[in-house]
């Protein structure tokens, strides 16, 4: 499996660089070989949850893993929690995130959206 050498790789690279909706339109600087941690409120109870929008240039950055934890260990029913996003800056280049929340079934009915553009050096 070729996430666990990317993974290594990045952890070289220095702290990850954790993203949330305060960055929502920022552009990021980060170098090569960095994890990019993006970490959004989700409840996918509702139908609804984060949906990668746009391709990535596999050549700047790569989709590692994709995950969904609820907010506590024992949360009550209908409880939200957290989806997140790790990327690995694979090499220099310029690379947007496009995330938008909605239900699979109902993809043009966006409620909202995440756009982070990355200079990767």
């Amino acid at each position: 499996m070729l996430v666990a050498p990317l993974l290594a790789a990045a952890a070289l690279a220095g702290a990850p660089v954790t993203l949330t909706t305060a960055d929502n339109g920022r552009t990021v600087p980060v170098h090569r070989g960095a994890v990019v941690v993006v970490k959004l409120a989700s409840n996918p109870t509702t139908g609804f949850g984060w949906h990668l929008v746009k391709p990535l240039d596999p050549r700047v950055l790569r989709l590692v893993s994709h995950r969904y934890a609820p907010s506590s260990t024992s949360p009550p029913l209908g409880a939200g929690g957290f989806e997140t996003w790790r990327f690995v800056a694979r090499g220099a280049g310029r690379a947007r995130l496009a995330l938008a929340y909605f239900r699979s079934w109902e993809p043009k009915n966006v409620v909202r959206r995440f756009t982070v553009g990355l200079r990767v050096s």
